[in-house]
């Protein structure tokens, strides 16, 4: 598999270009022409039309380069774009956009093309699961000039493309370039497919560009660092001359202005002939400066910590209230188990006492007469009513009621009138009782 790569980004299908094959833009250059689906600036016309639909902002760039030629009878060949590009504010999505580029080698040719671009979003029900975002279709208008040792031409051409972005932002381009009349001497029109996937902070490319006579493959990879200010780039380069070349480039998004810079290298070695260097610049109007990339994202992650820290506490105070209410629990049983304690203590003193008194004979009746005097040696008259009494632990409303009244089953006297103070049969510990008047 590593083999393959190799292959692939070294050899390729064709053993060059033509003048016809070169197109503007330092950010292009770098990852080595595999741009029809990354494209994302104002060049990006000249390889996929449709990547300029949905731009937000009013930008303009230069481009300027130079091309060396292994060959030492043929001069260098010179290049320079000026691009034009703006949202249509009545169409949603839409840009129109603008751009001069011209080519200039010696005693081959120079040549002028003028570019008017129009690209806008569509949405189709039909795919609408299947992509994460709508379809980009956008298309432009040419008018080209050519002048030669032998004489000079003009002719119109067409250019198109189609973007697609699935899920997790993996994009699928396709364009179609070259569509041109006139006697200018070009090759048949070609075709690109393109692909860009992004992985973390890399963006891995792959252009495969078909026309007669030519078939190429550009791979290329991108790094974006530091929030987007720093891209580092790395591809194939363009086999001029028949000798093949990597490419590796630079990008720094000070914005509103943004900088590239592309340079390719033989892949024989630094003592070849032949390779390129190419510079971008754009600006971008209304454009947030660059900073305020470090600090929204610090006001984001600020505000993410402080969504955290409130869910915590408030975790925390759910905590706490848990642990409260556990204490109180705790507590309340507690007090539940002691007056069961003295609950069954008292009923173990009931039943000793029952057991006693079953087995012992039953004492005869006294006297009607003796009774009744005894009752009123033993009436409760002669006290003060109604009387007060602190409970303690172990008592209850039997053995109050024996002790005040001299019988236990007078008990329900103190219950109806201490009511509030009396928990689950038994008189709370610590409450001051009324004890009434048994008559």
């Amino acid at each position: 598999m590593l083999i393959t790569l190799l292959w692939v980004f070294f050899h390729g299908f064709a053993h060059g270009v033509t003048f016809e094959d070169i197109f503007p833009g330092a950010w292009a250059a770098g990852v080595g022409q595999a741009y029809t689906a990354l494209g994302d600036d104002t060049f990006s016309l000249f390889y996929n039309p449709a990547a300029l639909a949905d731009r937000d902002h009013l930008e303009v760039s230069f481009d300027l380069g130079r091309s060396f030629s292994p060959s030492p009878v043929t001069s260098p060949l010179s290049l320079g774009a000026w691009t034009y590009s703006r949202p249509v504010p009545v169409r949603p999505g839409a840009n129109f956009s603008a751009s001069w580029m011209w080519l200039r080698q010696g005693e081959v040719a120079d040549r002028d093309s003028f570019h008017f671009s129009w690209a806008q979003p569509f949405v189709i029900p039909q795919l609408q699961g299947y992509l994460q975002k709508p379809i980009k279709v956008g298309g432009s208008f040419k008018i080209l000039s050519v002048r030669r040792p032998s004489g000079s031409d003009v002719g119109i051409g067409l250019d198109g493309g189609v973007l697609l972005e699935a899920e997790n932002n993996l994009r699928f381009g396709f364009s179609f370039l070259g569509l041109d009349t006139g006697n200018l001497g070009l090759q048949t029109p070609f075709v690109s497919w393109g692909l860009s996937y992004p992985y973390r902070f890399l963006s891995l490319n792959a252009d495969l560009r078909i026309r007669k006579g030519l078939t190429v493959v550009y791979p290329g990879i991108e790094a974006t660092l530091l929030e987007g200010l720093l891209q580092l780039r790395f591809g194939k380069g363009m086999p001029i001359g028949g000798v093949g070349g990597v490419a590796f480039g630079l990008g720094l998004r000070i914005l509103p202005w943004i900088v590239d810079y592309a340079v390719t290298l033989p892949i024989e070695g630094l003592h070849q002939n032949g390779g390129s260097h190419r510079i971008s610049l754009a600006y971008r109007f209304g454009e947030a400066p660059f900073y305020t990339r470090f600090v929204g994202r610090a006001s984001e992650r600020a505000e993410s910590l402080r969504k955290e820290i409130s869910q915590l506490e408030k975790h925390k105070e759910t905590l706490q209230e848990g642990i409260r209410e556990a204490s109180i629990n705790q507590r309340l049983a507690q007090e539940d188990f002691r007056r069961l304690e003295l609950r069954l203590e008292d009923l173990k003193l009931q039943e000793k006492r029952l057991l006693r008194e079953l087995g012992r004979p039953k004492p005869p009746s006294p006297p009607a007469s003796k009774s009744l005097i005894i009752k009123k040696a033993v009436s409760p008259k002669t006290l003060q009513w109604p009387r007060s009494h602190r409970v303690a632990a172990g008592e209850t409303l039997r053995s109050l009621a024996q002790r005040y009244y001299g019988d236990a089953n007078l008990w329900e006297k103190i219950y109806k009138a201490n009511r509030g103070s009396i928990e689950r049969g038994l008189p709370q510990v610590g409450s001051d009782l009324v004890i009434p008047d048994p008559r």
